[in-house]
């Protein structure tokens, strides 16, 4: 049996497949208003010296994944 998030909740977790310092730090999934949506993270330096994430939430399969690129849509031939 597969894990389901609650609408509202979601994971995290630290991306242990990361090659360059552009990728997030942090990957996982979250639900909201019935969509299942993609959350990464980075671990930034403010101002003051603190740690702080900076997150951002796409629909599942619009992050490319450096590991497996989005494939080209199809074209439909002319015959």
């Amino acid at each position: 049996m597969s894990y389901e998030n609650r609408e509202g909740s979601g994971v995290l977790f630290s991306n242990t497949r990361k090659t360059k310092p552009n990728q997030p730090d942090w990957k996982g999934e979250v639900k909201i208003n019935g969509v299942d949506m993609e959350l990464v993270a980075w671990i930034k330096k403010g101002k003051n010296g603190y740690d702080f994430l900076s997150v951002s939430c796409k629909p599942k399969g619009q992050y490319q994944s450096p590991e497996k690129p989005k494939q080209a849509e199809s074209q439909e031939l002319p015959f």
